[in-house]
């Protein structure tokens, strides 16, 4: 089968190991990019730079050309997956302008690469802080030491939830600029961390660990198991960090929510048997790609007995309780806030009506003032001083605006295929994007209370 696997599903572009090759493999994969599609996967290929430069800029011509057909709605892609297709710098400068371009752009999968950074750190958290990704996986490149450090001085990215730079040969060096970061306003977007299986060293870990617990409550999950290792002996001549290309652990990062408590390495996968024939002119021959694959553990294996990693799991599960203090205490109040903000004080008759002979006064809710009756509403949440003041107001903005009951209307209908991805209700579902639209997913204090 020469075509693109389509994997059930209308809105994903799938080539898979395919064994596309350069600038003609790109051209093959840009014919088949319709308006529909918002998911391109096309790992274990080699585009290569040259590839990957003309597949993002066809991409941006197709974004241009398909937003011009439909006024009213901006097309972009929401994943772009080019795991192990041999990209280097110039290949992901160039995908992380068009994730900056397409606000549509979601998730970033380059791993398994010949990436760097050195080839213009700024450049690239420039455009990742313009861009609205939400995920970027990095893993299984070697990063240089000094460009990692650059990258956690200088990031402030406020739609990065999940940044993963597992096995990237990350050294004790690194350490002070992650910590720095992790304490940062410019982390308190950021949800997921992956720094495990590098070189960070039991010092390096308990640093990390130490800014956690001292003034980050908002990652609720952190991988850094298998960073005891000792570096490589071999340096550069200058005496740094950099250490020589190890060979390759080529992995598939999966979502880390739907990953496995511990998972172990899978079994390889057979080259397809038509690996190397040419199709269309546009596939050169070549060895088979190599199909293993290395899915993203929750733990490892002996995690369980590290106490630096068991006092890790228990900041996590800190974190992760305040969180859920936050998106319960909005879910409660947003209806009496509404009912508060949108309701009048009934006439004598309307109440004459309304109220059983006999009954009491009814209490005039409505007729205390504007900032007493919010408090009312803030109270009703059952968990008022979960709220940053910040957080407070965007909710009555919200419950202020009649339109957004249309927009929850919305979420719920559109939360179908996440309903079914992650076996959940669509009403849950929609809850999750609602508190993540408002800002209301994070504990945003400086300190639980």
């Amino acid at each position: 089968m020469n075509g693109p696997n389509q994997d059930n599903n209308p809105t994903i572009l799938s080539f898979v190991g395919r064994n596309l090759v350069g600038v003609a493999a790109a051209n093959r994969i840009l014919q088949q990019v319709t308006l529909e599609k918002e998911h391109l996967k096309a790992p274990l290929n080699a585009l290569g730079n040259a590839g990957t430069v003309a597949l993002v800029r066809g991409l941006e011509a197709k974004r241009l050309l398909f937003s011009n057909d439909v006024p009213t709605k901006q097309w972009g892609l929401v994943e772009i997956n080019v795991a192990d297709n041999d990209i280097g710098d110039e290949g992901l400068l160039n995908a992380i302008k068009y994730a900056s371009d397409d606000h549509k752009m979601r998730m970033m999968y380059v791993q398994s690469n010949k990436i760097t950074l050195g080839g213009g750190v700024d450049e690239f958290v420039e455009h990742l802080d313009r861009s609205h990704l939400n995920v970027l996986v990095l893993a299984n490149n070697v990063l240089l030491s000094t460009a990692a450090i650059r990258l956690f001085e200088t990031i402030n990215a406020p739609h990065l939830h999940n940044l993963c730079l597992a096995s990237c040969r990350l050294v004790p060096s690194c350490v002070p600029a992650i910590a720095e970061f992790l304490l940062s306003p410019r982390a308190k977007n950021l949800r997921e961390l992956q720094l495990q299986e590098n070189y960070l060293g039991r010092d390096g870990m308990k640093t990390i660990i130490d800014a956690i617990d001292k003034g980050n409550f908002t990652l609720e999950k952190v991988l850094l198991y298998e960073n005891n290792r000792d570096e490589p002996e071999e340096e550069t001549e200058e005496g740094g960090d950099e250490v020589p290309v190890p060979q390759a652990i080529p992995f598939v990062a999966q979502p880390i929510q739907q990953a496995p408590a511990a998972a172990p390495q899978a079994p390889a996968v057979e080259a397809p048997a038509n690996a190397n024939e040419p199709t269309d002119g546009d596939v050169e021959p070549q060895a088979p790609r190599r199909r293993e694959s290395y899915v993203l553990n929750t733990f490892s294996e002996h995690e369980s007995f590290d106490p630096l990693l068991r006092r890790l799991q228990g900041l996590l599960y800190r974190n992760n309780n305040l969180a859920d203090r936050v998106r319960e205490a909005a879910a409660r109040s947003i209806v009496p806030a509404r009912i508060i903000i949108h309701g009048r004080t009934p006439t004598p008759s309307e109440a004459a009506k309304m109220r059983p002979v006999g009954s009491p006064e009814p209490f005039p809710l409505l007729s205390l003032p504007p900032e007493v009756q919010l408090l009312v509403a803030r109270y009703a949440s059952l968990d008022a001083s979960a709220f940053s003041h910040a957080q407070w107001a965007r909710v009555v903005n919200h419950a202020a605006d009649r339109s957004t009951i249309a927009d929850n209307a919305q979420l719920i209908a559109e939360a179908q295929w996440t309903a079914k991805l992650k076996t959940r209700s669509r009403t849950g579902c929609a809850l999750d994007v609602w508190c993540t639209r408002l800002q209301c997913n994070k504990w945003e204090l400086d300190h639980p209370v």
